[in-house]
């Protein structure tokens, strides 16, 4: 099927911003569009990449029993931050385990708890690990990583799909010790008000 793909040469994304370049990939294979908690393939996830790119690339979202401490209302009220686009309350940022600039950073080093912290010593959310490994596994025991590239003509964004390396994953336990080596994995955080289609105002996170 990569081959097929890759013959196509360059191809037209019907999608806006920075999720084109996948969800484009996902449509050639003939993947519907999906938040599942499962790999996209038996082999593994598929996590498409722009050559040219320095941006960080999401492996997972996984925001279940996450707020156990805090409430995302209430985070976003200390600590947002009006966004410019919607003038609304938000709060994106991402960070390690040293403070990052609005004091964000993760703690790692419990047995039985990853959390994220801020630099006033407030615990803003925390997973047990054995959740999180269990989440981590069955969404990327393997990940599919697909390079590509991009280019911009006058009726859109174009991307050619050029090649692919199929990792593994045997061991979950794989994911903590790298958070606790500090192997450059990153945690993000993301939370913005907005309205709905009847004009209500919701958090989304």
């Amino acid at each position: 099927a990569f081959q097929q793909i890759k013959k196509l040469g360059f191809v037209k994304s019907k999608y806006s911003g920075d999720r084109g370049i996948g969800s484009t990939f996902e449509d050639l294979l003939g993947i519907e569009q999906n938040n599942s908690k499962e790999s996209d393939l038996k082999c593994g996830d598929a996590k498409v990449a722009d050559i040219n790119s320095t941006s960080l690339q999401t492996l997972m979202t996984c925001d279940y029993h996450a707020w156990q401490v805090l409430k995302p209302k209430d985070v976003v009220e200390k600590y947002g931050y009006e966004d410019e686009e919607t003038g609304l309350l938000a709060l994106r940022t991402t960070f390690k385990h040293t403070p990052n600039n609005r004091g964000f950073y993760y703690d790692a080093s419990d047995d039985e708890f990853l959390y994220v912290k801020n630099s006033d010593n407030i615990t803003i959310l925390q997973w047990t690990w054995d959740l999180l490994l269990k989440r981590f596994y069955k969404k990327l025991h393997g990940m599919v990583k697909v390079s590509a590239e991009s280019e911009e003509r006058e009726d859109g964004k174009y991307f050619r799909y050029l090649n692919y390396n199929i990792l593994r994953c045997d061991d979950p336990q794989k994911l903590k010790q790298a958070y606790q080596s500090d192997s450059g994995l990153y945690i993000d955080i993301r939370c913005s008000y907005k309205y709905n289609k009847k004009g209500n105002l919701f958090l989304k996170n």
